[in-house]
């Protein structure tokens, strides 16, 4: 049995990490999902999130991992949570997000692409897979933290608040 907001809702999960999938400075990374928390807590009653949580995916094989958000709506907010959650994900310049949801006893996770175009070419649902444990790797890890800053790389020269802050990175 699954826990009543997967099996009875949908959950969200986006970042707003890594736009576009460039690798960004930690700290840059950092003020980007404080802004997205800032925007998850603005939105109001009657269309507010059952509730949300940090949280995290990562790709063992490719060495990544991001930190951000799932956001839990009840079924009947289904429609209006697609499109507020895919209006975040378009705002910091995510690709796309996670819709995760139970069918026929099963998590299924929806990858759900901003572009719309790119959802009909490669949209996809597939089955999630329980593990006992965490995998053997660093960035399953609840205390990882970002490896410090490399090389500049080209990004938008303002802050995700908006704010011209060239020593961000």
């Amino acid at each position: 049995k699954w826990p009543r907001l997967f099996s009875k809702g949908v959950v969200y999960s986006l970042t707003a990490q890594n736009p576009m999938g460039v690798t960004a400075p930690a700290a840059w990374n950092k003020a980007a999902n404080e802004a997205l928390e800032d925007d998850l807590l603005a939105i109001k009653v009657p269309y507010a999130p059952r509730c949300f949580w940090r949280s995290f995916g990562f790709n063992a094989q490719e060495g990544w991992r991001e930190e951000g958000f799932s956001v839990a709506f009840a079924r009947e907010e289904r429609a209006f949570a697609r499109v507020h959650m895919l209006r975040l994900a378009q705002k910091y310049s995510q690709a796309a997000i996670y819709a995760y949801g139970v069918e026929d006893g099963v998590v299924v996770r929806d990858v759900v692409w901003v572009d719309q175009s790119k959802q009909a070419a490669h949209g996809s649902k597939e089955p999630m897979a329980i593990v006992a444990k965490a995998p053997k790797t660093p960035l399953a890890a609840r205390g990882w933290e970002a490896p410090p800053d490399g090389d500049d790389v080209e990004l938008p020269r303002t802050s995700p608040k908006g704010v011209v802050a060239p020593s961000v990175w």
